[in-house]
């Protein structure tokens, strides 16, 4: 008589259950946090200053809100055309539909550009690692343009306020601006090598998913060296900084608190790296509770800082409920958010970067 096959257990996983705690752990104390600062400004002072915002600076913010996700979906397009040839429009639905993750996904980012990327393909073809090449890109020229902004403000907000320079943040800021560009320059001057290099060695490759990085590695090393898709990606981050500090601005402008510009764009900044780095979905409680921080440290009363900061933030979220949530249900329906992965990974034979005929001029 046989022994009877006992079947292993298949792997619990640990560590992706351990971020996901991590993250849940971190998005409580925020919003935690977050309540408390709401209850020290007074709950009841804060309702009555948001219910009495006209519907005119309503408008100004949703405008400057909405607009941001325009200039991003452009952004994207412009540097996927250097690459590929794509059309501008329907990457409106798609960034709008990829935001969407950002309030259900911790580490949203990866997530929303895999979705990007994904759709695109839907859209146009090519693969799902040569859309990949211009979203990494994307992301890389948005971090470069929030590091520009930070450098730019943080001496100008010491000057203005007759406060001495911050030296811990500045440094810090040096360095991580100096790794950046030190890191894009040394890929960008031996990128004929490791383009060889990436030719050679995916030939051996037979997992789809490495094979997937190495190709989008391929098109984001192609766009690097193109000054066109640096310029594109920069100044188009830089732009999407600016209308999101100016929408700070008009919710602080709003209840009647006349600040510097400069003043609600560095508090953006602050907020949406605090919010990033926490790793929260969307950088919820903790991107709003540091700019909280940080405007009550400029003078601001607390009752102002936290209504403007909860305007402008609300103004955010609805923004991504709406428009996001209909751009995502519309792909959904048209089935295209099927197999995300599973449907776009190339197979081992498939070219990384296409022919020379689907590059556009």
């Amino acid at each position: 008589m046989k022994p009877p096959i006992i079947e292993p257990a298949p792997p619990r996983r640990r560590g992706h259950l351990g971020r996901r705690a991590v993250a849940a752990g971190l998005l409580i104390i925020a919003l935690a946090f977050l309540a408390w600062q709401i209850e020290r400004a007074g709950p009841r002072e804060i309702a009555t200053r948001l219910v009495g915002v006209s519907w005119g600076w309503l408008a100004v913010i949703a405008l400057l809100t909405v607009s941001r996700y325009f200039v991003a979906s452009f952004k994207l397009a412009a540097i996927s055309r250097r690459l590929m040839r794509v059309r501008l429009t329907p990457y409106v639905p798609i960034f709008l539909a990829s935001q969407i993750l950002t309030l259900v996904i911790p580490g949203f980012r990866v997530g929303g550009t895999i979705l990007r990327a994904h759709l695109a393909n839907r859209r146009f073809g090519g693969g799902f690692a040569r859309h990949l090449g211009p979203n990494i890109l994307d992301q890389l020229t948005l971090f470069a343009a929030w590091l520009i902004a930070a450098g730019v403000l943080l001496p100008v907000a010491a000057a203005q306020t007759a406060a001495p320079l911050p030296y811990r943040p500045l440094l810090l800021l040096a360095l991580l601006t100096g790794g950046f560009a030190g890191g894009f320059l040394v890929f960008r001057r031996h990128w004929p090598a490791i383009h060889r290099w990436l030719r050679i060695e995916r030939q051996g490759i037979r997992s789809r998913v490495a094979l997937a990085l190495a190709q989008a590695l391929e098109g984001t090393g192609a766009l690097i060296t193109d000054p066109a898709a640096i310029f594109l990606g920069v100044g188009g981050g830089l732009i999407f900084v600016l209308l999101a500090g100016l929408c700070q601005h008009a919710a602080l402008m709003a209840l009647g608190e006349p600040v510097s510009w400069w003043v609600s764009l560095l508090a953006v900044v602050v907020g949406t790296t605090a919010g990033t780095a926490s790793g929260t979905p969307g950088g919820v409680g903790v991107a709003e509770a540091a700019q909280v921080v940080y405007l009550q440290g400029q003078g601001i009363s607390p009752g102002i800082a936290t209504a403007a900061v909860l305007l402008a933030r609300g103004a955010y979220y609805v923004s991504i409920l709406t428009t996001g949530g209909l751009s995502f249900a519309w792909e959904a329906r048209r089935g295209h958010l099927s197999g995300v992965l599973s449907g776009a990974l190339p197979t081992p034979a498939q070219d990384p970067v296409g022919s020379a005929q689907d590059v556009a001029p």
